[in-house]
């Protein structure tokens, strides 16, 4: 299976403000593959704007944002939960607006392995499933998924490529 690398530069790595245009250019690309370097560079830019939104809402909140992580029921301001629902809607807007993005990210690195399309469904689907179930059992299962997801991400291009392809 030889996929054309996104990468233009046809080499291995990518700049980080590289991988940033690649992941909102290529939002909706499930063919083509995404090199390890592009992938993390959009980890740690996702790191970077997830932490913006939580120091938003410690700033919007001020100290009472650690009362309400300990002692939820006890903070009742009508104000207070104003604030996070302002910061909790602007974070939900940019978890929707990155879903698809992310996703493809996933399935054009999972394409760079050498994996089917079908890995990366089955990998949704199961994040899906368990996010709404309320099962303990089924929180283990999604971590060791998670484990074995991130070991994947981990490994070179075409790694697995001998293993899914005769």
């Amino acid at each position: 299976m030889n996929l054309k690398k996104v990468n233009p530069t046809g080499q291995g790595w990518c700049s980080m403000t590289h991988a940033f245009k690649l992941f909102w250019t290529h939002y909706a690309d499930f063919t083509h593959s995404s090199t390890r370097s592009e992938y993390w560079w959009w980890q740690l830019w996702n790191l970077i704007i997830n932490l913006c939104f939580l120091i938003l809402t410690i700033a919007l909140t001020g100290s009472t944002f650690l009362k309400v992580i300990e002692h939820a029921d006890t903070v009742s301001s009508p104000k207070l939960f104003i604030r996070f629902g302002i910061a909790g809607g602007l974070w939900l807007i940019w978890r929707l607006a990155s879903l698809l993005p992310r996703w493809s990210l996933e399935v054009r690195r999972f394409n760079d392995l050498g994996l089917p399309i079908w890995v990366s469904i089955v990998l949704l689907a199961a994040s899906i499933v368990i996010w709404f179930s309320n099962s303990s059992f089924l929180e283990s299962v999604a971590f060791i998924v998670d484990i074995v997801a991130f070991i994947f991400e981990l490994l070179p291009s075409n790694a697995l490529a001998k293993f899914t392809h005769k």
